[in-house]
């Protein structure tokens, strides 16, 4: 029997194989996608999207896990901002921030690892974790853009804001995750 992602998990971020492991039994990983095979929460072994062999011998608590690493698009983030500084020149400070954004994982290895040390391999918990990485590269941009005197929520401020909260979300990718879209920003 090949295995592959579960079917009825096609849309979950990590997929377990819940079968036992034969060893020397044919792996197919789909593309957008990465097996993982671990062991008391260590990897063993890490497997791109392709067609692959187990090894001849598999332990018994060896688990496998599927990890998705297409782009996750369309994810909505924002809320109420904390005090602001007030800008030169009187400007007013922005209450709150809204927008859309994509994700993708690039480490599926770390992001698997964080995410069962949470005892929830699931989305939800690492969409919380983006949007709150998201929303504090805003918040730190915006304070920013006001100490300078130029309004985050201006129209002709609008792409400057975009790359410096871009520029700020690389602090995901040490944990497995990039920010690969910053969509419409609105600011309050």
């Amino acid at each position: 029997m090949t295995i592959s992602r579960p079917a009825e998990l096609g849309a979950e971020l990590v997929a377990p194989w819940n079968a036992p492991l034969s060893p020397g039994a044919p792996l197919t990983v789909e593309e957008g996608d990465t097996a993982i095979a671990m062991q008391n929460g260590r990897v063993l072994g890490v497997y791109s999207p392709g067609e692959h062999t187990l090894p001849a011998q598999v332990p018994a608590d060896v688990r496998l896990y599927f990890v998705l690493t297409r782009p996750f698009l369309g994810l909505k983030f924002g809320g109420d901002l904390p005090a602001l500084p007030p800008a030169p020149g009187g400007l007013p400070a922005p209450r709150a921030v809204f927008g859309d954004f994509a994700f993708r994982v690039t480490r599926p290895d770390i992001v698997l690892a964080q995410l069962l040390s949470l005892g929830e391999p699931g989305f939800e918990p690492m969409l919380q974790w983006a949007r709150a990485q998201v929303l504090t590269a805003c918040t730190e941009a915006m304070a920013e853009m006001m100490l300078a005197g130029t309004t985050p929520g201006d129209p002709a401020n609008l792409e400057a804001l975009v790359d410096a909260v871009e520029a700020r979300a690389q602090s995901m990718e040490p944990h497995g995750i990039r920010l690969v879209r910053l969509g419409t920003i609105m600011v309050q």
